[in-house]
């Protein structure tokens, strides 16, 4: 039975690109999710807490969630790309391909890379200047940081990628 799935190994020739992609689209998704979740548990949140059928241990945890949310969904977002990042040169370094192709890669790379300053651009004018979102964005520094410097975190991965997939060392003369 053929395999014609997108993880089948036995046609995945080198896609950095593609996996820069994915992590910039994870990564924004997860991102402007955290933030919108936060803005409605909050209002949520104000909402229980004026709720006077509601016992005060009942509003305590709930309370307790709405504070710790933004703290945790950062980490979230640190942890993903650092393990997006690991997964992503792992990967290229198990995947076998010729080095004659690394221009063409780096050529697609800069297709993604331009396209980050533009997810760059989007995050930043929908919740970061947006005065409606802006306090709540602003709970999520780590988010916020990465998000603002992700044509450089893209750059860094996109690199890294094309050293991973195209600098090992081939042994037994075959091409």
């Amino acid at each position: 039975m053929k395999n014609l799935g997108y993880f089948n190994t036995n046609r995945k020739k080198g896609n950095a690109y593609l996996d820069v992609i994915i992590v910039i689209i994870l990564l924004v998704v997860v991102a402007i999710a955290g933030v919108f979740v936060k803005y409605v548990f909050s209002d949520i949140n104000t909402d229980f807490q004026a709720d006077p059928e509601l016992s005060q241990e009942a509003k305590d945890l709930i309370q307790g969630q709405e504070t710790q949310y933004p703290s945790t969904i950062d980490f979230i977002v640190l942890f993903a790309t650092i393990f997006f990042w690991i997964g992503g040169i792992i990967a290229s370094y198990m995947v076998d391909s010729h080095p004659i192709f690394m221009p063409i890669a780096l050529y697609f790379l800069l297709f993604v890379w331009m396209a980050s300053i533009y997810i760059s651009n989007f995050y930043q004018e929908l919740l970061i200047t947006d005065p409606e979102f802006s306090a709540t964005a602003s709970l999520f520094p780590i988010t916020n940081y990465i998000m603002e410097n992700l044509l450089v975190i893209c750059i860094l991965m996109g690199c890294s990628f094309l050293v991973a997939l195209y600098a090992k060392s081939r042994t037994g003369g075959e091409f």
